[in-house]
């Protein structure tokens, strides 16, 4: 990529045009490609690298859950009020012991950046986990990235000191082998294709770098219905764990360590 000497964003080097993954070059508010001429504005702080997809349009949205995403009031009770019955419903964890703290501790504990690697927070929402990934680096090797306008205003509140970006977990707009640890934390489920999701994580992904997801297993026995019955009103992705870890696999990441809690899977792999 070709830049300017500029402070207003330290991650412009690993940028590509997700179009095409041409060169961008970068002026005071917009990166251009040089290969296809797309053009990506910074509108309200952030790039936004996927003007093709309308902002802030519900209607637009192919499922229930990214149409709450984009509504103002959900986003603002999401993690208090729908994320905690998600969670427990989908998870299967109403009568365990799962708390944000746990998943806090995980992320702490196996998030593990090539040294001086920035740290991807694919589909970060509102921005709680992270903030936890930002007090784990620091600022500056964090970028957090996501589609929904609503969640990233909110999460801006949050983390000033954060750069954010918009755009589509299917596209990355960033260099083959470009960072230093990846992390997607309950999001992976609600992709549209989550199996392509995971596969441009692995691309972008440094060979020794971390990837880190919480995401669901399938139930079996009866509780399977009642995952169902969400996975159709939420518009969610759930598959057995063989399938997943071949997900994993195809990705050239190898798993180092897992937990489950109920039907919770917590995982970390490394980029071969």
């Amino acid at each position: 990529m070709r830049h300017p000497e500029s402070e207003w964003d330290n991650h412009l080097q690993v940028y590509c045009c997700p179009a095409c993954r041409g060169d961008l070059a970068a002026s005071q508010d917009r990166l251009q490609c040089g290969a296809c001429n797309t053009i990506y504005r910074r509108e309200e702080g952030s790039f936004n690298f996927a003007p093709e997809i309308p902002r802030r349009s519900v209607e637009t949205q192919p499922s229930q859950g990214q149409r709450w995403m984009e509504e103002p009031d959900k986003v603002k009770n999401y993690e208090a009020k729908h994320r905690v019955h998600y969670v427990r419903t989908m998870g299967k964890t109403r009568f365990r012991s799962f708390t944000p703290d746990v998943e806090d501790a995980y992320l702490i504990a196996n998030v593990d950046p090539i040294s001086d690697g920035r740290i991807l927070d694919v589909a970060c929402g509102t921005g709680r986990w992270t903030r936890t990934l930002v007090e784990r680096i620091g600022p500056d090797r964090v970028i957090g990235f996501d589609l929904s306008c609503a969640m990233l205003a909110l999460a801006r509140g949050r983390l000033p000191s954060t750069t954010l970006v918009r755009g589509s977990a299917l596209n990355l707009p960033f260099e083959d082998d470009s960072l230093g640890a990846i992390n997607c934390w309950n999001a992976i489920q609600a992709l549209p294709d989550p199996q392509r999701a995971i596969l441009e994580m692995g691309r972008v992904l440094k060979p020794g770098g971390t990837f880190t997801c919480l995401t669901y297993l399938t139930s079996p026995g009866p509780y399977r219905l009642i995952q169902a019955i969400l996975q159709r009103c939420i518009g969610s992705i759930v598959v057995k764990r063989s399938v997943f870890f071949r997900w994993i696999e195809a990705a050239d990441l190898t798993v180092q360590n897992e937990m489950t809690v109920g039907q919770v899977l917590m995982l970390t792999a490394r980029r071969r």
